[in-house]
């Protein structure tokens, strides 16, 4: 394929450009990535929600990567780019924590679960009850 070098390429070009070839499938299929490429997909995470890129698929695919040994990764990413998630978005991966056997539950399920419930109070109240 030939680029005219004259083109300059847009976050939202790169990003859709990215999701039609299902780059993300690739970096967040836990059978077929490797951690470090997990570690360094916080930025894609953020321009993602920056962009309002961040689909309810997009996130189960992420999500998913939590079945594996990453899952302290992806939390940790969650966490990091909480400030930019939007109320569904925080709603989807509150909804994902809950469903966590209690006994699974660590710290880093905790402080995530803290901390998207201060960036979305209303949902305070769920999160309480599941803690009760």
């Amino acid at each position: 394929m030939y680029i005219n070098s004259n083109k300059t390429f847009t976050s939202e070009f790169l990003l859709d450009w990215m999701i039609k070839n299902d780059v993300f499938g690739a970096i967040w299929d836990y059978k077929r990535t490797h951690l470090q490429l997990v570690q360094r997909s916080d930025e894609i995470f953020k321009l993602l929600l920056k962009e309002n890129k961040l689909t309810e698929d997009l996130m189960k695919l992420f999500w998913s990567l939590t079945k594996s040994e990453l899952h302290s990764e992806v939390k940790k990413i969650i966490q990091d780019c909480s400030f930019y998630l939007r109320p569904p978005q925080i709603v989807f991966f509150i909804d994902e924590l809950i469903q966590i056997p209690t006994d699974k539950f660590t710290n880093v399920e905790f402080e995530l679960l803290c901390e998207l419930g201060n960036r979305k109070s209303d949902e305070l109240e769920r999160i309480s009850q599941f803690f009760w």
